[in-house]
């Protein structure tokens, strides 16, 4: 038989929490643009991106964090990854927002330039 580790009951579950708001018509799909990962050690304005980004997830809502800067261990280390991706944040380095925005836009009710 197998066993399940708390970590991947902990996946599991976000999983289904992520599923399940994707479900709901009420939440509103959130296309989110930042030019880096909001990480709050370094300096006030990531601070309170990360915050308004935390609000908006607990509200239910699906978000997809979209960065315009590739993320680096120097800038969000995987603590700062996981901070986000808790939130349940989808977060994607593109590089080119035009890009992204071109080929997914109609998957978002709404899109927030940070």
């Amino acid at each position: 038989p197998h066993s399940i580790t708390d970590k991947h009951e902990n996946e599991i579950h976000h999983m289904k929490a992520s599923d399940l708001r994707a479900r709901d018509t009420s939440k509103a799909k959130i296309l989110w643009l930042e030019q880096a990962a909001p990480n709050p050690d370094n300096g006030s304005g990531f601070g309170r991106s990360f915050d308004s980004l935390s609000i908006v997830s607990e509200l239910g809502h699906r978000i997809t964090l979209l960065l315009q800067q590739q993320v680096t261990d120097s800038w969000c280390d995987e603590r700062c990854q996981k901070r986000i991706s808790d939130l349940g944040v989808e977060m994607i380095s593109a590089g080119d927002w035009h890009e992204y925005a071109a080929t997914y836009i109609d998957f978002y009710d709404i899109v927030y330039v940070s």
